[in-house]
């Protein structure tokens, strides 16, 4: 972890690995569903979000967002799991709340019986 100056314009990345999520949260993927959880969080969505469906059952999720962006691999093969990360920065506010209430809202639709994170910190 590298602490940021007042300064200087922090970037933080947030890494989550969701493992045995509830099946639903798998196949009812939607585009909308995620995009309105990133609206509700307050980020700003930048572009046209997309959602891929792998025919296994799994889907990759993507949104540019003003202040980042956030992906979502999902694995239905490995005991329904799934990989996120949330790129954000700092510039003229701290976006943690917004962060923290966006990783929230995917940890109620998605249910995971274990989870895994990181957080990286740094600096412009």
């Amino acid at each position: 972890v590298v602490e940021q100056r007042d300064s200087e314009v922090g970037v933080l990345v947030e890494h989550r690995v969701f493992k045995e999520c509830a099946k639903e949260g798998f196949f009812d993927a939607r585009e909308e569903a995620y995009t309105a959880m990133v609206m509700e969080s307050g980020f700003t969505v930048w572009g046209k979000p997309t959602l891929e469906k792998d025919p296994g059952g799994g889907f990759s999720y993507s949104v540019l967002l003003k202040e980042s962006g956030l992906m979502i691999h999902t694995w239905p093969e490995r005991n329904y799991s799934l990989d996120l990360v949330l790129h954000y920065c700092n510039p003229t506010r701290d976006n943690s709340d917004k962060a923290e209430k966006l990783l929230n809202l995917l940890e109620k639709h998605f249910k995971p019986a274990q989870i895994e994170s990181a957080m990286i910190k740094s600096a412009i």
